[in-house]
């Protein structure tokens, strides 16, 4: 299903358990794993030389225990460079270790791990920071494991489908369809209570034949054994606990946009899903057509983040 997976390599030890997980993929799919270090622009020719030391190290013994690999060294922004890299060598999945900040960060200091998915243009693999490599073994190969995509009735979210219904079918899981339907807060205080009855009961009902049709019509078209849920809560918080039942199993969704936008819509489900859960995550980046390519990219006033 993968040919040519790209590992985001910052050197540091939080990415070991990724690393781990990406190595069994890359064996797994028989592909090419390619590893990419990102460095500012000046960082010292010193700590370079002992970073490129060791991504040799690594390609080392990745070739050692038969795997096709390489590495290469990039400078500049992160996200930007992961990108051209993963365009340069035709890569089909980018693997990562995500950074953790707290929403008022993300508003201030937008996240490495939000700008990579803002500018990706391949599906990117969250790994966990929590989570071990070995925890890879149970990947998608437990009778408990789904292929979960969390739906919110727009074409954007079904962007995760193909993704999703590809893994499905390569490793015979069951595809389940999920939207949370949260409770309204009170307006002014940001508590979820339900205040409109009557709304809510409609977006339910709703809700549930979106996922009646989508079921079927996937159903009827591809040989899958589709299921669908509906859950009441704070979405990641739900989708947390439904992860944490059927072990094994993978989340796959998209995000929406470019830019701050997409950072914050990120921020509010999958990167508080990767907080709540030790569940890997693939998230389908927006998308990248040759017209938004060509526009002048959005810029920001922090200063670009030297690592991953």
């Amino acid at each position: 299903m993968f040919k040519r997976i790209l590992f985001a390599d910052d050197g540091s030890g939080r990415i070991e358990g990724a690393f781990s997980a990406a190595t069994a993929l890359a064996a797994r799919e028989h592909a090419q794993l390619i590893l990419v270090h990102v460095s500012p622009e000046d960082a010292p020719p010193q700590g370079e030389m002992e970073i490129s030391a060791n991504l040799h190290s690594r390609v080392e013994a990745l070739r050692a225990a038969g795997l096709s690999a390489e590495s290469h060294m990039k400078f500049g922004h992160p996200a930007e460079k992961l990108a051209d890299a993963a365009l340069a060598s035709n890569a089909d999945l980018l693997v990562i270790s995500p950074q953790h900040h707290s929403i008022l960060q993300s508003l201030r200091h937008p996240s490495v791990t939000a700008r990579i998915i803002g500018q990706a243009t391949v599906p990117v693999l969250i790994w966990p920071q929590q989570l071990p490599g070995t925890a890879f073994d149970d990947l998608l190969t437990k009778p408990t494991a789904e292929v979960i995509v969390p739906l919110d009735g727009s074409k954007e979210a079904e962007r995760a489908l193909p993704m999703a219904q590809a893994l499905a079918r390569a490793y015979g899981q069951l595809l389940l369809l999920v939207r949370a339907i949260s409770p309204a807060p009170i307006v002014g205080t940001g508590i979820p209570y339900p205040i409109e009855i009557h709304t809510q009961e409609d977006d339910a009902r709703d809700a549930r034949h979106y996922l009646h049709d989508l079921r079927r019509r996937i159903a009827t078209t591809t040989e899958l054994t589709v299921e669908s849920m509906l859950l009441s809560g704070d979405p990641a918080t739900e989708l947390a606990h439904l992860a944490a039942e059927h072990h094994g199993s993978l989340v796959v969704m998209t995000t929406r946009g470019r830019g701050r936008v997409a950072r914050l819509l990120l921020g509010s489900v999958a990167t508080e899903l990767l907080r709540q859960a030790e569940t890997p995550l693939v998230i389908i980046p927006p998308l990248h057509s040759p017209a938004a390519q060509s526009q002048p990219a959005e810029t920001d006033t922090e200063n670009p983040e030297s690592t991953i």
